[in-house]
This record gives structure tokens, C-alpha cells and sequence, in this order.
């Protein structure tokens, strides 16, 4: 299919350009996440709109945990990462998993997705 054709086009993992919060994880975030946590209307306080997202994740504290949003290099000490994994209770969270789908009353992002997210923080969260 398409995505093995893509896979066999790509170079491996250590020849590609960095994970990119505006070009990799931002994407992810208008997918799931924007239509609540948007200017007029930031769910939890928490602004996910391209040119937000870094100020309002990186380093800052959770409203709903002991932990920072997002914790540059650690996905497991970021608060983000419990919330799209669905283990937000285990680290003295609330809440629901995101993304919440009222429609269908599931949530969660695909592997792979979720994989791009951490990724990203693991390489340090950079505003790039």
C-alpha cells in the first residue's frame, strides 16, 4: 500500500532532518486537538494552535499533575504524553484520555502519531 511505499522511499531514521513541532507535530495537533484547545476557547487553559503550542506546553506546569506538560528530553515526566497515552491517573492526573472524540466516545492518537509527539520531546522540544 501507499504507506509502505512511503516507508521504503525514506531514509533511515539517523539520516532524517530532526522531528519538527511546526512541520511533524503541529499537523497531529490541528488533526485532534485544535478545535477544543483554540484561542477562543483553550480547554484546561492550554493553547494548541500553530505558534502556541511551545510556549503554552514546553516547561510548563500541568494543571492536572505533578508533572510539566511537556518535559524537554523526558516524554515519561511529560504530563502530554500520560494524557495521549491514557495514563494520566497513574502520575496523579484527572481527566480523560485526549483526544477526547465525542462521537464516537473513544480516544487516543494513532501509534505512530503518538511515536512523532514523543520523538519531539525526546529530542529536546525545540520551538523548531
Amino acid at each position: 500500500g501507499p504507506a509502505l511505499a512511503l516507508a521504503l522511499c525514506m531514509p533511515p531514521a539517523s539520516a532524517q532532518a530532526p522531528v519538527s513541532l511546526s512541520r511533524d507535530v503541529q499537523p497531529i495537533l490541528d488533526r485532534y486537538c485544535v478545535a477544543c484547545h483554540l484561542y477562543e476557547s483553550p480547554q484546561g487553559g492550554l493553547l494548541l494552535e500553530a505558534g502556541d503550542t511551545h510556549a503554552a506546553t514546553v516547561d510548563v506546569p500541568s494543571t492536572q499533575a505533578p508533572l510539566p506538560r511537556v518535559a524537554p528530553g523526558d516524554p515519561e515526566r511529560s504530563y502530554l504524553v500520560h494524557k495521549l497515552r491514557g495514563t494520566q491517573l497513574q502520575v496523579g492526573g484527572s481527566g480523560a484520555p485526549m483526544p477526547f472524540n465525542a462521537d464516537t466516545g473513544t480516544s487516543g492518537l494513532a501509534t505512530d502519531e503518538l511515536e512523532v509527539i514523543e520523538a519531539w520531546i525526546r529530542a529536546g522540544a525545540p520551538d523548531n
